[in-house]
């Protein structure tokens, strides 16, 4: 096998495992988001000393920036009315960021 061949084959390798490697990511971060989804319904499971905010318990448990948290609470405020764009997010077919723009700028009926 030649060298370029050698190399090819790694790439492809490389490429391979870290789309294997994002996909799970991106899963994992549907799975926060639809724990939130819960947590959003019973103020009881997160609300208490020092927590001013789900954001901010999001923030503190995961170890997001307070960004990246209110984020991922801004999506699971909008499951219901965003279906076919959380379940390719499930899939891990879109990552936290396209899918918090997706929520941040779609539309209800989108």
């Amino acid at each position: 096998m030649s060298l370029t061949a050698e190399l090819h084959c790694d790439a492809c390798e490389v490429d391979t495992s870290v789309n294997d490697i994002v996909g799970v990511l991106n899963s994992q971060h549907a799975a926060l988001v639809d724990r939130v989804v819960v947590l959003l319904a019973d103020e009881r499971l997160w609300a208490g000393e020092g927590m001013t905010s789900m954001s901010a318990w999001v923030a503190w448990r995961a170890g997001m920036s307070p960004a990246m948290a209110r984020s991922v609470v801004a999506i699971a405020e909008r499951v219901a009315e965003l279906p076919a764009s959380i379940e390719a997010f499930r899939r891990g077919e879109l990552s936290l960021d396209q899918m918090a723009t997706i929520s941040r700028n779609a539309p209800a009926w989108a």
